[in-house]
């Protein structure tokens, strides 16, 4: 009789271990789904956030487009592109000044020297080479990029040889996407044979650089 009421007492116990392990289970589960619920409504927060009213998410709302330029995309570090540019005019002169004396202490030896060749090698790439590179880079850089939602037009400015800023007007169906190269690439687009280079998370929506860019038409 008592191996009987043993028998039948760990049976009950291992139904309640059961019953108890199932219930853990269950909570794990819903607390996973509230975890995940959580997760899919800040995605959905964080989209809205990032969303412009001109974008795909809000294609079916009624959006004015207003006819004013807005400031998109900004270069941080214009202030020191152009104090960069003006070290290196600032080399290019001091070699433009050096290099008749240079010249003519070359001139006055008969043998060619690994001295003489120092010498002109770095009158070269302080008045030809560093300067020309800096002016290709400075050239394509876009400082502040402006948005016509109304006329779909944009408004970039950018550094001028004597490092002051212009203005180039282009339509959206002006811009042509350069092609990627695998080692480095200064040309992010060209709008209206203009080469311009950007950082894409330096646009203040992802949705404008998208719609620059043109992926929003596929």
């Amino acid at each position: 009789m008592s191996l009987a009421s043993s028998l039948n007492t760990l049976c009950s116990i291992s139904r309640s271990t059961n019953c108890c392990y199932s219930s853990f289970q269950a909570a794990k589960l819903i607390s996973n789904l509230n975890s995940t619920h959580k997760t899919i409504a800040t995605c959905a927060a964080l989209k809205d956030r990032w969303s412009d009213p001109t974008s795909e998410y809000f294609k079916d709302r009624l959006v004015k487009k207003e006819n004013v330029d807005r400031l998109i995309y900004k270069f941080r570090s214009g202030l020191f592109l152009r104090l960069s540019n003006v070290f290196f005019y600032g080399t290019a002169c001091l070699g433009l000044y050096l290099a008749p004396d240079i010249i003519l202490g070359t001139l006055e030896h008969t043998s060619f020297n690994f001295e003489t060749f120092a010498n002109v090698a770095g009158i070269t790439i302080s008045t030809l080479v560093i300067p020309t590179t800096s002016r290709i880079f400075t050239k394509r850089v876009v400082l502040k990029l402006y948005h016509n939602s109304s006329k779909d037009t944009y408004v970039a400015h950018v550094f001028t040889p004597f490092l002051l800023e212009k203005k180039i007007h282009f339509h959206s169906n002006d811009v042509v996407p350069s092609k990627k190269n695998l080692f480095f690439n200064l040309t992010t687009l060209r709008a209206k044979d203009y080469p311009m280079f950007y950082q894409p998370y330096r646009f203040v929506l992802p949705s404008d650089f998208n719609h620059l860019m043109g992926f929003d038409k596929f």
